[in-house]
């Protein structure tokens, strides 16, 4: 197995929680940059800008996960395609991480949208 080969198994492998740390960096990123140019409130045609966003990046990063979830669980993701134990556990690695990303990524977008961006 060569370094390229394990290096996009790995990234793959934990494209579930990458998702979700990104998803996190951006969440958090941009209520901090909001509140701190004092931006909380902002709305565009009445639509609380902040909140908004914050729907789309956990919406974009639930059906990312979603799908890496869904291709690891039918046989696809990094590890390709075949039956041998070395594949179905990085099959299932794949699946688990990507399952705790969906969950850390609910965790993250559901509370900064009970909460007030700047309170």
């Amino acid at each position: 197995m060569g370094s390229r080969r394990f290096t996009g198994l790995l990234v793959g492998m934990f494209a579930g929680l990458l998702i979700w740390a990104a998803h996190f960096v951006l969440v958090y990123g941009l209520t901090g940059l909001a509140c701190a140019r004092g931006l909380g409130g902002a709305t565009l045609l009445g639509v609380a800008l902040v909140p908004a966003a914050i729907v789309a990046a956990t919406l974009a990063a639930l059906l990312a996960t979603g799908a890496v979830w869904l291709a690891a669980w039918r046989g696809g993701g990094p590890a390709g395609e075949g039956r041998d134990e070395t594949v179905r556990f990085v099959r299932w690695l794949t699946a688990g991480f990507a399952g705790l990303g969906l969950m850390s990524i609910l965790w993250v977008g559901l509370p900064a949208l009970q909460v007030p961006v700047c309170a």
